[in-house]
């Protein structure tokens, strides 16, 4: 491979300077470039740029004429950590005695660096100002745990290590320090969107990212009070298997977020579907077996960056039992197998080996006690997934449980995906398994759709608790009524799973839903249900946003496919937490107005055993409200305008589809046209949405220039 280009021998003239480091730069860039495509690693990328960078940064300096016995030149951050990606900016401190003001020396290293397009950040600080805000600011105090002297004065350097890192951060309040980095933490999951299977996921910050490796890090070191991370490690008992697993997720994760930087030329660090394609091909993500390689690239993505977010959590929870007494023994509950050890749920691999029923056992107490799985029992029950086989899925007492954790008061949500992340569900539900990762990539979808099914089983489980009472009383009424709410869960797990192999996937997924039931042993009532609420699940939503809902043919249609009750309350919930589980924007009031125009129509339909209202072709009807409409505008409106309306309207439907106040605004706005369009506009805030009535001359492609405009 072709090294980066050394630095360059740098021009007295400033000026020339700043064009030399320019074109070196550039010829750098090209060659980081060429690197990456040929294959090199995203860590090895990383440290040759800072390699070469760091010759850049200390040869302006010298050229700046910075005295080497009065300052010191130290790398901070991610550049003092040594882990530049193409288009990362470069932290830099410089560490001075107090005398002579280094300003001149950080503008002449700055300036250039600005012109050739890195964004640099320098600040000038003595040890005591170090010490302060280290004191005073997380932030600070993380970025000088990743310290790196450059060049200049080593007695400065010394001084900054003992007494700043090791005397101050490495000493100071470590408790602190792994509960304010573990808050830090879970408000950035929080602010990214809090789970990692977003379909434009954010490769620095985002949940999974780089940035969890990197907290995890420092939350060993300082817990640890080593800078020396394999040291930390040992002192904190962190298996390899950890720490080999968090560096192979770092290499993954540089290369995706070098290809972005150089294929933005710049810093970009948001895998937006229109970078996915290209770094799907470059990263060697190829189609095969009817998967695209770019889904096969987003997989790999998530798989990763569900790693990080275990391992991360994993490693911060030892950091911070470090500090704390151990109990020692563990607290035996029910389960022969199960049992609690400093809080959390433990689990014998012995017991799992001779009974696999335990790896439920381990659910069940994690969701009754409201507690975590520990580190080892997430560890034996992926050991362990391969005794879930066909014979263990149908096992009554297996299949019981699971339900059961259905069927639970609490917790039903968080179980299912934590399952979901160890690979128990995937397992016993092999249904499932098939869409394990798969993405949707269109601009509505937020999650692939394993997720999005987890997600709407979510969303029911917070109506169920009353989250949605003030917003949606009705579908809380329903839900609180449901008799059998495992099979409305296990509907909103499994709707989706026929998506990806084409055709209609919902009757692909009705199949399914079929295998799983009989599986599972369900009674006739139960697994017609199931099948109804997955085959027909797109039902609902179609025909309350595209059909009339004032014409009641179509609410007697949609009665007849619905067939009772209990089958509309539970697709009326089902067809809720679809739509909500979709992503931000996904809902909106006006479909919820729709939704429930159409639910309660249609329970009148079916309570009165088939009165759906008065039809919309009557003739008769339609005239008496034409007549309604004159005596309303007499004296308002000229008659010849009026009848100029209704012959102009189709009469029949349009009369008796619209109340009157609506046709009286509609005729005001008729009679009042002239050469030029008269538009009148409606909020109408408490439903969620706005009316716009437009009078003007017809003519071809009218109604497509409005909606355009619209």
């Amino acid at each position: 491979m072709t090294p980066v280009p050394a630095a360059p021998v740098l021009p007295a003239d400033p000026g020339e300077r700043a064009r030399a480091v320019a074109r070196w730069a550039e010829a750098a860039r090209e060659e980081l470039r060429a690197l990456h495509r040929s294959g090199a690693g995203g860590l090895e990328l990383v440290r040759r740029w800072t390699r070469a960078v760091d010759g850049l940064v200390t040869a302006l300096f010298r050229a700046a004429g910075a005295r080497p016995e009065a300052v010191c030149l130290v790398a901070l951050g991610g550049y003092g950590r040594a882990e530049l990606s193409p288009a990362s900016d470069l932290d830099l401190l410089i560490l001075h005695r107090g005398g002579d003001d280094p300003k001149a020396a950080a503008e002449a290293l700055c300036y250039p660096l600005w012109d050739a397009g890195f964004e640099v950040q320098a600040v000038a600080r003595t040890v005591e100002e170090n010490l302060a805000v280290a004191r005073a600011d997380l932030r600070s105090r993380t970025s000088l745990l990743e310290a790196r002297r450059l060049w200049g004065a080593e007695d400065l350097w010394a001084e900054l290590e003992s007494r700043v890192i090791a005397g101050e951060i490495l000493s100071g309040d470590r408790a602190g320090f792994v509960e304010a980095k573990r808050a830090e933490l879970e408000a950035r999951h929080a602010r990214y969107g809090d789970t990692v299977y977003l379909l434009e996921p954010q490769v620095k910050e985002g949940p999974g990212g780089l940035r969890d490796i990197h907290t995890a890090e420092w939350v060993v070191r300082v817990a640890a009070g080593t800078r020396d991370l394999d040291e930390a490690c040992r002192r904190l008992g962190v298996p390899p298997g950890e720490r080999e697993g968090l560096e192979a997720c770092r290499e993954f994760l540089l290369r995706v977020r070098n290809q972005l930087h150089l294929a933005a030329g710049r810093r970009d660090d948001r895998l937006g579907f229109e970078r996915q394609d290209e770094a799907a091909g470059v990263l060697g993500f190829e189609d095969g077996a009817g998967v695209p390689g770019v889904e096969r690239f987003l997989q790999a993505y998530h798989a990763t960056a569900r790693r990080v977010m275990h391992l991360t959590r994993t490693v911060i929870r030892r950091a911070r039992a470090d500090a704390a007494v151990s109990g020692g023994g563990t607290e035996p509950w029910r389960e022969p197998g199960v049992g609690f050890r400093d809080g959390e749920v433990a689990v014998d691999p012995g017991e799992v080996a001779r009974r696999p029923i335990v790896l439920l056992a381990a659910f069940e107490a994690a969701q009754e006690t409201d507690r975590e799985l520990s580190p080892q029992a997430l560890e034996a029950v992926r050991e362990n997934l391969h005794r879930v086989d066909d014979r263990f899925r149908r096992d009554p007492e297996a299949v019981a449980r699971f339900l059961g954790i259905l069927r639970a008061p609490r917790r039903v949500a968080t179980t299912l995906m934590t399952m979901h992340e160890v690979g128990f569900l995937d397992r016993f539900i092999p249904e499932f398994a098939r869409i394990h990762g798969r993405c949707q990539r269109d601009l509505y979808h937020v999650y692939p759709v394993d997720v999005h099914s987890l997600f709407a089983v979510r969303e029911l489980r917070r109506l169920a608790r009353g989250e949605y009472e003030g917003e949606f009383p009705v579908l809380t009424d329903r839900i609180r009524r449901v008799r059998h709410p495992e099979v409305l869960y296990l509907a909103a797990l499994l709707h989706d799973v026929g998506k990806g192999s084409g055709g209609g996937h919902a009757e692909r997924g009705a199949e399914a839903a079929v295998a799983v039931a009989d599986r599972m042993g369900f009674d006739p009532e139960q697994r017609e249900y199931l099948v109804f609420l997955v085959r027909r699940h797109l039902l609902m939503a179609r025909t309350a946003q595209a059909r009339d809902l004032d014409d009641p043919d179509v609410i007697a249609a949609f009665a007849r496919d619905v067939g009772d009750l209990e089958s509309l309350d539970l697709l009326y919930l089902l067809t809720f937490a679809d739509i909500r589980a979709v992503g931000p924007g996904a809902w909106t009031p006006w479909k919820g107005v729709l939704l429930e125009t159409l639910y309660l129509r249609t329970r009148r339909f079916l309570e009165t055993g088939g009165e759906a209202g008065p039809r919309r072709d009557d003739p008769a009807r339609a005239a008496a409200v034409a007549e309604r409409l004159r005596e309303a505008t007499a004296g308002r409106v000229p008659p010849d305008e009026v009848e100029a309306f209704l012959a102009g309207v189709e009469t029949v439907r349009y009369l008796l589809a619209n109340p009157l106040e609506t046709l009286l605004a509609h005729l005001e706005a008729f009679a009042g046209r002239h050469d030029d369009p008269v538009v009148r506009f409606r909020e109408v805030p408490e439903e969620g949405h706005a009316e716009a009535v437009l009078v003007t001359r017809d003519r071809p492609g009218l109604f497509a220039r409005v909606a355009g405009v619209l």
